[in-house]
């Protein structure tokens, strides 16, 4: 699987997935993995591991699963995600390694927990208890973590973090 993102405002970053069975809602985080050099000492390197939340509770079509679905994210969003964790070094070149993509399923209990507990934004601020247990309080519900490890990015994505105005100043080479 390579990921694509270029430079162009109509170019979206695309999640695609098969729902699980009894899966409610899902999350996708990439882990964009770069690494750092030195330009006064190039054996000065280091990696570093950014967590992009790609998307966050997104809802499945039914609990019945293995139906296909697709998160569609602005391109801008990757770009502006990059610029937001780097700094701009002058004596840093920064090489865009590779990426890993963890996709998090939850149960419906689980869901409708996390959604009942959501940051109240009006004046009530007490939360009604929710549990699914019997006779005490709790929560029996499942998460699955999916995993795709170790993938690379395009050589058009290389080039865009170049070219691209929020991220041409944190100095990313292509090689």
């Amino acid at each position: 699987v390579g990921l694509i993102i270029t430079n162009d405002e109509n170019f979206k970053v695309v999640g695609l997935y098969q729902e699980g069975k009894y899966a409610r809602s899902y999350d996708m985080v990439m882990r964009i993995w770069i690494e750092e050099i030195n330009n006064e000492d190039s054996a000065n390197r280091r990696a570093l591991a950014l967590d992009w939340t790609m998307f966050q509770g997104q809802r499945t079509q039914s609990i019945n699963g293995f139906r296909e679905s697709i998160a569609v994210i602005p391109a801008a969003r990757f770009f502006t995600f990059i610029a937001s964790q780097l700094d701009e070094e002058a004596n840093v070149r920064r090489r865009l390694l590779g990426f890993d993509l963890y996709t998090y399923g939850v149960g419906q209990d689980l869901h409708t927990y996390i959604n009942v507990n959501e940051p109240s934004i009006g004046i009530v601020q007490k939360k009604p208890e929710y549990t699914n247990i019997e006779g005490g309080f709790g929560i029996f519900s499942s998460r699955h973590i999916d995993r795709l490890l170790n993938k690379n990015f395009d050589i058009r994505t290389r080039q865009a973090l170049q070219e691209n105005e929020k991220t041409s100043p944190l100095n990313f080479v292509t090689y």
